[in-house]
């Protein structure tokens, strides 16, 4: 009665700023569990592992060795394992105090229990020793205020809910002692159950053989079985180590690098030439009412190369091209392809500044344009709507040259953090392989399905955009494209229509997109409905991915992309998996889920996502440093690989897929189209009367998870 009064005595303001200030900084909740756990009810089920002597010695000595008390060994591993299995270098976990530090309370009958949080937080350069001494400090100034409720602790911290394990140091008799204690007292059996509400209570009890009891209230007893041996894991790469955490071994398996499969010498273009010389009076394109066979795109785009060619235009130039949607857009884009240069795409619906902006960076000989457009621009100009200069058609560049799929073919511009757009330089070789993987895993299944005919696509994504190539690429393969003008390819219902009329079979489109042509009836008639909708560009809804899969005769396919690796890097079609995953890797990539320390992680665990291969980009035009920052070398691949850093967060489930579970930063999607929050920030803060500026994405209410 005297501790409560005395409790309720002082004054609670001292140790909730504490607590504020000691929880300042925390990025939010550990919470192994999830946000929604599905807990069975009833008491927990638990396993128990008792370490051998020699093994509890090794703790020992550890906790000796770096100066520490053994419970900082055993709570400061437990932080690396939450930490681990979270993908985060922090983890804020429950400890129980036993309320008795006082003068004076040991001898006070009942329960004094309290649960407080501990915050770890792991630097990849610090040495074991600092680590630990870091969370013994952390525990030490934290006990004058650990008679704090943990509501009140949480409310001070601002913060809901804090963690889902609590992690309890039993300092009583070992489980020998206690067996001793009874032979001696003829004691013969003892029963005890208590159990906590959290998902996971951790339970260790020190001695000669020191004992840790996991109780799990999911019942998922494999999954409870690899959380404990990973404990056991980390506990003693910690015992055994004295350098530097960043050098600790990971819970993740080493990456084992894929197949490769050799894509050949020859371009996309070239692969092009080959159906226009097997077939060459069929229709290639179709653009507002005419039409093109590949004969004629071949030798007019051969034709526009030889001007190209004339003017000493190839490898490692660039061509700008803004031509309006129209034949000659894919006459331009091959013509430069032929000559071994990289293209630029200009979109002509941007500002003049934007535009101009783009053309000063990456600095094109020679621009590929109409003469409707050509006084927006600067520099020399190539009018393909007049009469050509004279020149021999060009073929295709060095063809001899088994490494020519080496140098660039086009620089794409995204959006840049910085304020200004960044061109992400991409070579051919990516474009060979994206055309072997979808002929392998995308075209050769879905033609099986109807007969192997001529397919129609449907071109509705911006030139300046990679994910225009899903149509393109079709056209190496001896199939029909048509090209919407930019009015056709925005209007939803106009665009369902021409696709029911003119018999498309395949529409590449963003999620968002897809819902509205969905609504306006794109798969509502059985006889004309597409063979494939390929989705792109951002997360796919669970109800658009369930419709692809029950409508009977279509498929959908989700392709997952950074334009740093050309086009894609994931694929999954609903004919592989019931979930709108982001699927496996294409061929001749590796994919990594690593952690911020590089270190791969377990299935199930969020970690960021890095891409590796024949696909990855070279870097941003012109900044190195942000190229350094981006690409960045691989642990896992030959000397002198390199990975990209993507930002997105993954994990990978047993099956091999990985989900997509959101961002690292502030890049966020506004209807495909990538958009740096911070670019947006940048151009309003230039503004003088600007004080401040935050930039956030709104969610779309009228189209599901735009």
């Amino acid at each position: 009665e005297d501790h409560a009064r005395a409790l309720a005595a002082r004054d609670p303001a001292a140790s909730e700023r504490f607590w504020a200030e000691h929880l300042a900084g925390l990025p939010g909740p550990t919470l192994l569990a999830g946000p929604a756990p599905a807990l069975a009810d009833g008491l927990p089920r638990a396993l128990v592992h008792t370490l051998g002597a020699e093994e509890s010695e090794l703790l020992r000595a550890a906790a000796r060795t770096h100066g520490v008390t053994l419970n900082s060994v055993l709570t400061g591993a437990f932080g690396l394992l939450l930490a681990d299995r979270t993908g985060r270098t922090d983890a804020v976990f429950g400890v129980t105090v036993s309320g008795r530090d006082g003068e004076g309370l040991a001898d006070i009958v009942g329960v004094l229990l309290n649960t407080v949080p501990t915050w770890t937080r792991a630097r990849p350069h610090d040495t074991v020793r600092d680590y630990l001494t870091a969370v013994q400090t952390a525990r030490a100034e934290a006990m004058e205020h650990e008679h704090l409720g943990l509501g009140e602790i949480q409310r001070a911290g601002g913060h809901d809910t804090l963690f889902d394990n609590l992690f309890v140091l039993q300092n009583f008799l070992d489980l020998d002692a206690f067996a001793e204690m009874n032979a001696r007292h003829g004691i013969t059996s003892v029963r005890a159950d208590d159990s906590t509400h959290y998902p996971f209570t951790w339970v260790v009890t020190p001695g000669d053989r020191l004992t840790v009891k996991l109780e799990y209230r999911d019942h998922d007893t494999a999954n409870a079985r690899r959380l404990l041996d990973d404990y056991l894991r980390v506990l003693d790469d910690l015992a055994r180590s004295t350098g530097p955490l960043g050098a600790l071994p990971g819970l993740g398996s080493e990456p084992r690098p894929v197949e490769r499969t050799d894509v050949g010498s020859d371009t996309v273009v070239d692969r092009f030439d080959r159906a226009a010389d097997h077939d060459p009076q069929r229709v290639a394109l179709v653009a507002d009412g005419s039409t093109m066979t590949f004969a004629e795109l071949r030798d007019r785009s051969r034709a526009v190369a030889g001007v190209l060619a004339g003017r000493g235009i190839g490898p490692e130039t660039n061509v700008a091209i803004a031509v309006p949607r129209s034949l000659d857009s894919i006459v331009a884009l091959f013509a430069v392809l032929r000559v071994g240069a990289a293209y630029v795409p200009l979109e002509l619906d941007h500002p003049d500044e934007r535009i101009a902006a783009i053309v000063a960076d990456a600095r094109p000989d020679v621009t590929l344009t109409v003469s409707a457009v050509s006084p927006r621009l600067t520099g020399d100009l190539i009018e393909l709507d007049r009469p050509l200069p004279e020149a021999e058609p060009y073929r295709t560049f060095a063809p001899d040259d088994p490494h020519r799929l080496r140098h660039p073919a086009y620089t794409i511009y995204t959006s840049g953090s910085t304020g200004k757009p960044k061109g992400v330089v991409t070579e051919y070789a990516g474009l060979t392989n994206m055309l072997v993987n979808h002929q392998r895993r995308i075209f050769e299944p879905v033609l099986a399905e109807h007969g192997h005919r001529t397919f129609r696509i449907a071109h509705t994504v911006s030139f300046a955009f990679d994910m225009s190539w899903e149509e393109l690429l079709w056209l190496a393969d001896g199939h029909e494209v048509h090209i919407c003008d930019e009015e056709l390819r925005r209007d939803a219902p106009r665009l369902v229509e021409y696709c029911l009329r003119h018999g498309i079979d395949v529409v590449n489109v963003t999620p968002t997109y897809a819902q509205q042509l969905v609504a306006e009836g794109l798969l509502d008639d059985p006889a004309r409905r597409p063979a494939l909708v390929l989705l792109g560009g951002e997360a796919v809804t669970p109800a658009l991915w369930q419709r692809l899969a029950e409508t009977e005769g279509t498929v959908g396919y989700n392709l997952y992309g950074p334009t740093e690796y050309t086009i894609n890097t994931l694929g999954v079609g609903t004919f592989e998996c019931q979930d709108p995953v982001v699927g496996v890797a294409i061929d001749n990539t590796d994919v990594y889920v690593l952690d911020p320390w590089l270190r791969p992680l377990p299935d199930g665990v969020p970690g960021e996502l890095y891409v590796s291969g024949i696909g990855i980009a070279r870097g941003y035009l012109g900044q190195p440093a942000q190229t350094a920052h981006r690409f960045v070398a691989c642990p896992f691949g030959a000397p002198g690989a390199r990975m990209y850093r993507t930002g997105d967060l993954v994990l990978r489930r047993p099956d091999g897929n990985l989900m997509y579970l959101g961002r690292t930063d502030q890049q966020v999607k506004i209807r495909g189209h990538r958009v740096e929050l911070g670019e947006v920030e940048a151009v309003f803060a230039a503004h003088p009367a600007v004080r401040f500026v935050a930039a956030v994405a709104q969610p779309d209410p009228q189209v599901d998870g735009a």
